[in-house]
C-alpha cells in the first residue's frame, strides 16, 4: 500500500486537502470502443429531389450515393454511425450548389456530426431543428439526417434563398424538427451558445465512455471555459471505466484519485476526482442512473455551479 497527500480543492463545504490511498496493483485500461456498422436501411437517396421547375432548380447530372461499407475505418462519418450519403449538383437562378444528404443511425448521431463542425461563435439559425452557415456551406440537422449545401459564391442571405429547396427535402423526412432532448437537462445560465456536442464513442479518450452529451460554460469572472457532461449509465459500467482510467493513471505516476469527494451528493457516494493528463481536473459521479461530471473543475470559479447542477438532477 502507499499513500499520497492530494491537495484537491478548497471551498466552503470541502476541506482543502484529502488523504487518498490506493493499491499499487495495476488497473487495466478499458478497451476503446469501435464503431459498429449500422443495420439501418439507408433511404437518403429518396429524400434528394430531381429538378424542381416551380423553384427554378435544375439537377445537373445524376444523384450519386455512397454507403457505409465504402468508408475507410478511420472515417469521421463512421465514428458518428453513418449509414449513407447521397449527393447532387444543382443550378438555381445563376448559382451552382452542391447538396449532400447524410443519414445516421440515430438522431443523436446526426446532431453529433452536425455539431462537430460548428464553432462556438457560430450564429445559429432557427430554421428546422438547428442550422448555420459557415465557409460557403449551410448545415441543417433534421432527425437522423444532416443536409449540407455548398456554394461556389456565398452570401449572408443564402440561407433564406435555399429554404424553399430545403423544405422539399425535409418534407420527405418523418421526424420532428428538434435537437436531442438531453440538452434540456443542462443549465442555461452561463452556457456558451452554441456548444452542445454529442460524442458517440470513447469520450476523453476513455474506452466505453460512449453516447455522451456535453455543453461548455464560462464563469462569471473568468474567461476559462469548463465543460459539463452527461451520459446514461444504468449498470455503472461507464463509471467503472472512468475509475479504471483514473486509477491506471495514478499508479503510473499521475495524480491521486479521490473517491467519494466530500461535498458532492453523488448516489451512494459513487464519485471521484482526478487530474486528467490532457483535460485537467475532473469531478464526476453517478446521479439517477447517469454519469455526470465537470471538466476543468475549479472550486472558486465553477465549484458551486457544478454541484448545484448535480443536485438538480436528483
Amino acid at each position: 500500500m502507499y499513500c499520497k497527500f492530494f491537495k484537491l480543492f478548497s471551498i466552503a463545504f470541502l476541506s482543502a486537502s484529502v488523504l487518498a490511498c490506493s493499491d499499487e496493483s495495476k488497473f487495466e485500461l478499458p478497451k476503446l470502443s469501435k464503431p459498429v456498422i449500422s443495420d439501418v436501411v439507408y433511404d437518403g437517396m429518396l429524400k434528394l429531389p430531381g429538378s424542381i421547375d416551380s423553384l427554378g432548380v435544375i439537377l445537373i447530372g445524376e444523384i450519386t450515393t455512397e454507403l457505409v461499407d465504402s468508408l475507410s475505418t478511420d472515417s469521421l462519418l463512421l465514428y458518428f454511425n453513418f449509414t449513407g450519403k447521397s449527393s447532387g449538383l444543382y443550378a438555381n437562378m445563376g448559382d451552382t450548389m452542391s447538396v449532400d444528404i447524410m443519414q445516421f443511425t440515430h438522431a443523436n448521431d446526426a446532431y453529433g456530426y452536425y455539431a462537430h463542425f460548428r464553432k462556438d461563435d457560430t450564429k445559429l439559425q432557427s430554421y428546422l431543428a438547428e442550422s448555420y452557415a459557415e465557409s460557403g456551406q449551410i448545415y441543417f440537422v433534421y432527425g437522423a439526417y444532416v443536409v449540407k449545401i455548398s456554394f461556389d459564391e456565398f452570401e449572408k442571405n443564402k440561407i433564406e434563398k435555399v429554404k424553399p429547396f430545403a423544405d422539399v427535402i425535409v418534407s420527405q423526412i418523418d421526424a420532428p424538427p428538434k435537437i436531442p432532448s438531453y440538452f434540456i437537462m443542462f443549465p442555461f445560465n452561463r452556457k456558451i451558445v452554441p456548444s452542445g456536442k454529442f460524442i458517440p464513442y470513447n469520450y476523453l479518450g476513455i474506452g466505453g465512455l460512449n453516447k455522451v452529451f456535453t455543453t461548455d460554460y464560462l464563469p462569471e469572472t473568468n474567461q476559462v471555459k469548463f465543460t459539463l457532461f452527461l451520459m446514461r449509465d444504468e449498470s455503472g459500467k461507464k463509471y467503472n471505466n472512468l475509475l479504471a482510467f483514473a486509477k491506471n493513471s495514478e499508479v503510473n505516476g499521475g495524480s491521486v484519485v479521490v473517491e467519494d469527494p466530500k461535498g458532492f451528493e453523488f448516489d451512494r457516494g459513487i464519485g471521484l476526482a482526478f487530474e486528467h493528463p490532457e483535460y485537467g481536473l475532473i469531478v464526476a459521479g453517478l446521479v439517477r442512473n447517469q454519469l455526470v461530471g465537470v471538466i476543468g473543475f475549479d472550486p472558486n470559479l465553477n465549484g458551486k455551479f457544478a454541484n448545484t447542477w448535480f443536485k438538480g438532477l436528483k
